[in-house]
């Protein structure tokens, strides 16, 4: 992805601005972990200045994402079991 216009040089970059599906709390999340990428695409083309906006209705969601760095498998499987029946008994 990184070298696509140099391999075609025809190339014409198109930026997404709006998001339809999320919230703006899950694409703020996202930009974060994505600017701590040192490879990103943005990093090797300066014209690129991406910053998502939500346009669904649920834009202004007070349902914030939790961020959970599992170190196995089996450690985000039981976490998220447990959450599901955190949610079921509530």
């Amino acid at each position: 992805m990184l070298d696509f216009s140099t391999k075609y040089k025809e190339t014409q970059f198109v930026v997404l601005e709006e998001n339809y599906r999320s919230t703006q709390h899950i694409l703020d999340l996202a930009s974060s972990l994505i600017e701590n990428n040192n490879e990103r695409l943005s990093n090797k083309i300066t014209s690129i200045n991406k910053k998502l906006t939500a346009s669904s209705p649920l834009k202004t969601s007070t349902i914030k994402p939790l961020l959970f760095k599992a170190n196995s498998q089996v450690e985000e499987q039981t976490y998220i079991i447990n959450n599901i029946k955190k949610l079921v008994n509530s």
